[in-house]
């Protein structure tokens, strides 16, 4: 018991004052130690950190039906998009309220699906192919 808090017998007046010098905590300075190990990690550890590139994937659109085609038909986006930024971007372009898309004519992809990684399972020759309409095309 190398720390005892040292307590004075009770006062029988009942004048106990919060600020007492029998009731001061003792608070011990302490300061924060780095270990070794850690220290020399952070002298190893680059002084800049730079994002990583964003590499851009090529896709192309394909109109199904009576659809109007878009021109250019190809275009270059980032592959951290998803697929709810293109649903939005064909809107826009279009100027139509609802829209599907359809990757290899296949399948309906989900709006928070990576643009990166339909690129890398179902593109054709460096390229990702959409097709998309105003009405379900493929039931």
């Amino acid at each position: 018991m190398s720390a005892l808090l040292h307590s004075e017998p009770e006062d029988s007046s009942g004048n106990s004052s919060p600020n007492s010098d029998s009731n001061q905590e003792f608070e011990s300075p302490t300061e924060e130690k780095v270990p070794l190990s850690t220290s020399i990690m952070f002298q190893r550890a680059p002084k800049s950190i730079q994002p990583a590139k964003v590499t851009k994937v090529a896709i192309r659109f394909l109109a199904i039906g009576s659809t109007p085609a878009i021109h250019p038909s190809a275009f270059n986006i980032a592959e951290t998009q998803t697929v709810a930024t293109l649903l939005s971007f064909l809107m826009k372009k279009l100027r139509i309220k609802t829209i599907h898309i359809y990757v290899l004519n296949s399948f309906h992809p989900t709006p928070d699906e990576k643009i990166g990684q339909l690129h890398a399972m179902f593109a054709t020759n460096g390229v990702l192919n959409f097709s998309y309409c105003e009405s379900v095309a493929f039931g």
